[in-house]
């Protein structure tokens, strides 16, 4: 019984995602017509192959990813049946993946609407089907890789059909920068985890080739150096004037402003889910860690306006966040105030998991390691010079990194009561509607 309800779940959320792939005008806005038809039908005559090697020798590597992005763009229905599949994978996989059991239809709900959550804009920003080529649909296969690679021992005589599966899912999905270096690491600590078992490491070897091959198709890739230089010129004219340092220190004051400060629901609903949990458990200092995340998202964050009037040291870090960074200088006090704070809430959000999850050391590994691969997705933007130009929808992987910590959260907690799934399902249905 408990097997046919979830089919049946699994099948409304496809449905609620067909229905809003095919609401969804394709009227070939930005780079679907701009980089990929315009270009396809007019000066290769629907060739792919000749496509995909001009934009390898002068401006991508993502040759995977772009045979998809080709096949959407010339194909609406194509598009909107596997965004369908990506957003349902999405939805679904994480709470397959961390074997949740109790009350699994409630936390695919919640899964279902944590995924809603993140803005709709990062899904649309340089037209709806090259931005989710790019970005959904990798995410969407590396999600489902990490599952197979995890659970390969359930397959039982499906095995070998998995095992090619995995193979073609990371290939995909490690074609992207972010991802290939995402999978490098994960495949690293997977085959740290096996090394008791010989056969686990030999059947893991190939992930490793594909993932370093697609590495060193990105470096090799001659478009890539030209669009390099490209996008120095037109976004960021002194990027190479910047040390190391300046760059990881640009790479951490970007992300981290971005994710507490730029008012995404999908952090406001953590650093709730944080205090909340924390209220429940704590009764003394460790429940000042756990509010302080959502108490300076609301005062930096949401009421900004409103405080930084008010309270000039919220005015002070708030304009202290440029496109260098936040200028910080080792003989200038002054200026590490912003870095100290993205540090302090940071470190708060880490405290309060330990305490949190003193009881289940295996969850808070899985949590810690979740929060820096989705920030070092983030991160490595700034060694790019498109650190800005590239938007927000470089950040789709730290948000739903998130995500998959919040619902680790509310299970762990036992918080998928009708009083939070149901708000939640709405506020998600009228984020993505609105």
């Amino acid at each position: 019984m408990n097997g046919k309800k979830n089919i049946l779940i699994i099948s409304f959320v496809f449905l609620i995602f067909i229905i809003l792939n095919f609401s969804i005008t394709l009227n070939g806005s930005g780079d679907d017509s701009i980089l990929f038809l315009g270009p396809l039908t007019s000066k290769f005559g629907g060739n792919y192959i000749d496509f995909l090697l001009n934009r390898y020798q002068n401006w991508s590597s993502r040759l995977i990813i772009e045979i998809f992005t080709l096949l959407s763009v010339q194909h609406h229905f194509f598009w909107r049946i596997i965004n369908s599949f990506a957003l349902t994978i999405l939805a679904i996989v994480p709470v397959y993946l961390f074997d949740i059991k109790k009350n699994r239809i409630s936390s695919i709900v919640v899964s279902t609407s944590l995924l809603l959550c993140i803005p709709k804009s990062m899904f649309n920003e340089t037209g709806w089907i090259a931005t989710t080529t790019n970005y959904l649909w990798p995410l969407a296969s590396f999600i489902s890789f990490v599952y197979i690679v995890l659970h390969y021992n359930s397959f039982n005589k499906y095995r070998r059909f998995y095992y090619m599966l995995s193979i073609l899912l990371l290939i995909l999905s490690s074609n992207l920068e972010q991802l290939c270096i995402v999978s490098l690491f994960t495949i690293a600590i997977i085959i740290i985890n096996s090394f008791r078992y010989e056969k686990q490491i030999l059947r893991l070897i190939p992930y490793v080739i594909i993932s370093i091959s697609n590495l060193l198709l990105i470096l090799l890739s001659p478009g890539n150096k030209i669009r390099y230089g490209m996008e120095v010129k037109r976004w960021f004219p002194d990027y190479e004037t910047l040390t190391f340092f300046r760059k990881v220190e640009l790479g951490f004051s970007s992300t981290f402003k971005n994710l507490y400060l730029d008012n995404y629901i999908v952090f406001i609903l953590f650093s709730l889910l944080i205090a909340v949990a924390g209220y429940k458990i704590f009764k003394s200092f460790q429940l000042v860690f756990s509010s302080l995340p959502f108490i300076a998202v609301l005062i930096f964050g949401f009421f900004k306006d409103v405080f930084g009037k008010q309270i000039p040291v919220v005015d002070f870090i708030i304009n202290s966040f440029t496109n260098y960074g936040t200028i910080f200088q080792l003989n200038s006090p002054r200026t590490w105030v912003a870095d100290i704070f993205l540090i302090i809430i940071t470190l708060c959000i880490i405290i309060s998991m330990f305490y949190l999850l003193h009881d289940d050391s295996n969850r808070f590994v899985k949590i810690i390691f979740i929060l820096c691969l989705g920030s070092i997705t983030k991160m490595m933007m700034a060694f790019s010079p498109t650190v800005w130009a590239s938007g927000s929808r470089t950040s789709i992987f730290l948000l739903y990194c998130i995500n998959l910590v919040s619902l680790l959260i509310i299970d762990k907690f036992d918080l998928k009561s009708k009083y939070t799934f149901i708000p939640l399902g709405i506020l998600g249905m009228l984020n993505f509607l609105v």
